[in-house]
């Protein structure tokens, strides 16, 4: 008993002095900041939150039935459409054996260690915060890039380690592909064959943990210094004037080329740019065009819908509500959006 409780007083010391080593490396804020900056509901209640409102949602008929055919058309996508047909024919049966399962939430949540898990928290906190940055990005902008810094920096230490890939690829096998069915073999097969490859590429893009946050919009991205070849360097050249001269004249010559030739494409660009402005008139003109609707309609259900048997009607009815209210959010969006400027990057007078 004894020498449990040491070892037990041990995990936890080194626990605390791995976080604290953890929140210095990554150079996160201390936790005053990041609760008076944002308040979280954690990761555990929305789980169970979750939880409840799906155990509600499965009680509704109508709902399972719309589920039901959603499934079934993605099924067309698939090139197992067979196969995917019988898991969706399957779903009651799925549902029941859920069920029982349900009624224990905090349990679940625990089982997927969703409860109580540290590395959830700091995940869950980067999700909320982004969802907020739009209201409050000034003041939350440095907060968020340290966050998803640490963020990154703990999942690539987590795809790093040989024995979590493992259990995930063991997890994957046993909680997914055994319920393929036939398909489990070649579940496991896809699943030997493409880990390994998506963990390396998750690998490479979490290298550097800035460039990352960077690229997913959660830091601002630096303007990279201006790197000198040492046959231009300055220094070396401080006591040679006519090397200076030589390159001062380089530099000229070569900016008034780049401004004959900026010149040259920007009035190119102006032309195609009123080009492409004419032709989206034209586009915007027919999009509300009822004649024009009705012809696309037709197209979508003869070319789309005629091929889904099962769900044809269904089809035809999206189709018949939705097309007209999507070409009327197009012409919406191409309006509020100069689609030519962006492509041309150029502005007409």
């Amino acid at each position: 008993m004894m020498a449990k409780i040491v070892v037990l007083s041990a995990l936890i010391i080194l626990t605390s002095a791995y976080k604290e080593f953890i929140l210095k490396d990554n150079k996160t804020p201390k936790e005053i900041r990041i609760l008076q900056a944002n308040s979280f509901n954690g990761t555990c209640s929305e789980c169970k939150m979750i939880i409840m409102r799906f155990a509600e949602a499965i009680k509704n008929p109508e709902k399972i039935a719309e589920l039901k055919d959603l499934l079934r058309i993605l099924c067309n996508e698939t090139s197992y459409e067979d196969e995917c047909r019988l898991v969706v024919n399957q779903l009651d049966h799925f549902i029941e054996k859920l069920q029982p399962y349900l009624k224990n939430p905090e349990k679940i949540c625990q089982y997927f260690r969703l409860c109580s898990n540290r590395k959830i928290e700091y995940f869950h906190r980067i999700n909320v915060i982004y969802g907020r940055k739009n209201a409050d990005g000034d003041t939350a902008s440095d907060l968020i890039c340290e966050e998803c810094q640490f963020a990154a920096q703990e999942l690539k230490r987590t795809i790093e380690d040989e024995k979590t890939q493992q259990r995930l690829k063991r997890f994957i096998s046993e909680e997914i592909c055994s319920q393929l069915g036939n398909l489990r073999g070649k579940c496991d097969l896809l699943l030997e064959e493409f880990m390994p490859e998506f963990m390396e590429e998750l690998d490479k893009l979490l290298q550097n943990t800035k460039t990352f946050c960077a690229d997913i919009g959660l830091c601002k991205r630096l303007m990279e210094p201006l790197t000198v070849s040492e046959d231009d360097d300055f220094n070396s050249q401080k006591g040679n004037n006519s090397n200076t001269l030589r390159m001062a004249n380089s530099f000229v010559k070569s900016m008034n080329e780049q401004l004959t030739i900026e010149s040259i494409l920007r009035s190119e660009n102006l032309q195609t740019c009123e080009a492409c402005r004419n032709a989206l008139s034209k586009i915007k003109t027919q999009l509300v065009d009822s004649v024009f609707q009705k012809v696309l309609e037709n197209i979508f259900y003869h070319k789309f819908c005629q091929k889904l048997p099962y769900e044809k009607s269904l089809c035809e009815n999206l189709t018949m509500t939705y097309m007209p209210k999507f070409l009327a959010w197009t012409v919406v969006y191409l309006n509020q959006h100069d689609i030519c400027k962006v492509l041309f990057k150029t502005s007409l007078i």
